[in-house]
């Protein structure tokens, strides 16, 4: 994976956010960042990658940090990670987090997209979406934000 994909800091802010998380205790999240550094310079495994990631999920759901090892099991983890890509995708849907454009738009979902079970996650995240715009415009939410900013159900 060329860092030209990146921005041009990306390596060295992984390297400077791993040290960080070990010196608060969190050797876990280091060896993750550190997967990613690997990748971006193109000396890591899918296999050592799908492994820190892994390590993610032994903790607590926290769903945008575990919306972040999505990204990178589908981007970086080759077979094994898009599977596990797809079962905490649906895991996440199912909890309620629903960023449907971004899982519509975002190009690291890209090996995700011709598969049935995304397509089937797609759909329950676009279902889910409306659902939360509908009742946030019926309860007033649209007042707070202005007339017509919450703009019409997806």
């Amino acid at each position: 994976m060329s860092c030209a994909l990146y921005h041009a800091n990306a390596l060295q802010q992984c390297r400077v956010d791993a040290e960080r998380a070990r010196s608060l205790k969190l050797a876990w999240v280091g060896t993750l960042i550190d997967a990613w550094g690997d990748m971006l310079e193109s000396r890591g495994s899918p296999e050592a990658f799908c492994s820190a990631a892994e390590t993610t999920f032994l903790f607590p759901p926290d769903l945008d940090a575990w919306f972040y090892s999505v990204l990178g099991l589908s981007h970086f983890g080759g077979p094994r990670g898009e599977e596990l890509a797809i079962k905490t995708l649906a895991f996440l849907v199912g909890r309620g987090f629903v960023p449907y454009h971004t899982f519509l738009r975002h190009t690291w979902l890209d090996p995700l997209r011709d598969r049935t079970e995304f397509i089937e996650i797609l759909e329950q995240a676009k279902k889910r979406h409306r659902e939360s715009q509908t009742a946030f415009l019926q309860a007033g939410g649209e007042a707070l934000l202005g007339t017509g900013a919450a703009g019409s159900p997806v």
